[in-house]
């Protein structure tokens, strides 16, 4: 007898699950059925719904993964590059540890650097950032440039000062960004000072100075190279001295421990990058020294000795034989009170033991003459008194 189901018993027979499986040979077929329960549970939109979870690499794609699912799209990281170049072409001698750059992208890894001439470029590793705003800072080095930021590929540079870089980049945009640091020369001036206060008539224009041997105006700057040694010098001119040498000092204070007053005037300097050095040295005119010599002959039964003769320069005593500074390059006087039966006939005669003032009286001029002597001179005028025969 069959039994026919109705619409309920449809509805409920739908809480199993139909295995229908059919055998057959050659001689009969089978038909088995199997009735699976369902397992019942109670279902919601949720159940519906597919959450996927993105594992990102945060070094390549992105640094946030908190986030990621179906609903949240991956943002792919900006990637920077630090270059730091430093020139060593005027003596400098700094290197990367030298300098501070910063970076608020994170920490700054620089590797040894390549040299090329003298030219090193130093290269961070590649910081992977989220898009956004990243400041580019480097601390002033005394003598080498301070540069400016300048940034290649991507990213947006708003502010390229050395100090306040501000660098922008979107998602997935890399940047390499550098600056640049040059050594500054060193300045050199040497300064002449002429002082005449002794009847000198030189100026600044008669005296040679130089740098290194090579010739250098007065107070015009060279540049010269830092961290070796400079030789600085003058040519001496006769009858002016140098005593107190030479005196420099450093307008940047950057240079310490340079020569003061009292160095020789030939002297080395070591200078820094970026000083600013001036080296100065006085020339002062050397007092001409005069000296009377009076001599007596006595051949014809005289009995006067020197001091009976009144010797005179600028018609001021002279002692014979002691020497008087006077004015140079201005004629100066020399004469004696003549006394009855002593002759002069040779007249004064001057020589000049330094050899700086050439035009000078010789034998056989007058008693009483001008001589006019070079500053740093050391002139000696003589004079014979003879006894006159009866």
């Amino acid at each position: 007898m069959k039994k026919h189901m109705n619409i309920k018993q449809l509805v409920a027979g739908l809480r199993y699950f139909v295995f229908k499986k059919e055998f057959s040979g050659p001689r009969f077929g089978v038909v088995a059925m199997l009735m699976i329960p369902f397992v019942a549970y109670p279902l919601t939109v949720a159940d519906y719904e597919n959450t996927a979870t993105v594992t990102s690499s945060s070094d390549q794609f992105e640094t946030d993964t908190t986030n990621n699912s179906s609903t949240v799209p991956v943002v792919p990281n900006a990637e920077i590059v630090i270059v730091k170049q430093i020139i060593n072409d005027d003596g400098g001698l700094l290197s990367i540890t030298d300098f501070s750059l910063a970076t608020d992208a994170g920490s700054l890894v620089f590797d040894s650097g390549v040299v090329s001439g003298s030219t090193t470029t130093f290269t961070t590793s590649t910081l992977f950032v989220p898009p956004g705003t990243y400041s580019l800072t480097e601390v002033d080095v005394d003598g080498y440039s301070p540069g400016l930021w300048s940034c290649i590929t991507d990213g947006t540079l708003s502010n390229n000062a050395h100090d306040a870089g501000q660098l922008s980049l979107d998602a997935g945009q890399d940047a390499q960004c550098t600056i640049v640091n040059d050594d500054i020369p060193p300045q050199l001036t040497l300064v002449k000072n002429v002082l005449n206060d002794d009847g000198g008539a030189l100026t600044v224009a008669d005296f040679s100075l130089t740098i290194d041997a090579a010739a250098a105006t007065s107070s015009v700057a060279q540049p010269v190279l830092a961290n070796a040694p400079i030789t600085i010098a003058e040519t001496p001119v006769a009858g002016y001295t140098a005593a107190a040498g030479w005196s420099c000092a450093d307008a940047s204070g950057i240079t310490t421990g340079l020569p003061t007053a009292g160095a020789a005037t030939g002297v080395d300097v070591t200078l820094l990058p970026g000083a600013d050095v001036t080296c100065t040295i006085v020339n002062d005119d050397a007092p001409a020294s005069l000296t009377l010599v009076k001599n007596v002959v006595n051949d014809h039964g005289g009995a006067l000795t020197v001091g009976d003769f009144a010797l005179t320069i600028d018609a001021g005593p002279a002692t014979s034989g002691v020497a008087q500074t006077v004015a140079a390059n201005a004629p100066v006087t020399i004469g004696e009170t003549e006394i009855a039966g002593y002759s002069a006939a040779g007249g004064w005669s001057c020589v000049d033991a330094s050899g700086i003032t050439t035009v000078l009286p010789t034998a056989g001029t007058a008693a009483g003459v001008d001589v006019n002597l070079l500053p740093g001179s050391d002139v000696t005028c003589s004079i014979v008194n003879d006894d006159i025969e009866p």
